[in-house]
């Protein structure tokens, strides 16, 4: 996730979380959706690429 938020830019990363969606928000931690989906597909991608047995086959 680092080397991805490194190659996005610090604007973009930011906007993946609740701080950089909502004005006014200081929340760092929870993502908004679309930043939600950009990190369950880079979490996907390595579960695939690690190829772990009983798993990997059911991630898209």
């Amino acid at each position: 996730m680092v080397n991805h938020y490194n190659s996005v830019g610090y604007d973009k990363a930011l906007s993946y979380h609740m701080a950089g969606a909502v004005a006014g928000s200081t929340d760092k931690t929870h993502f908004n959706e679309g930043g939600a989906n950009v990190i369950a597909q880079l979490i996907a991608n390595e579960v695939k690429k690690a190829n772990i047995s009983g798993l990997s086959s059911f991630v898209k």
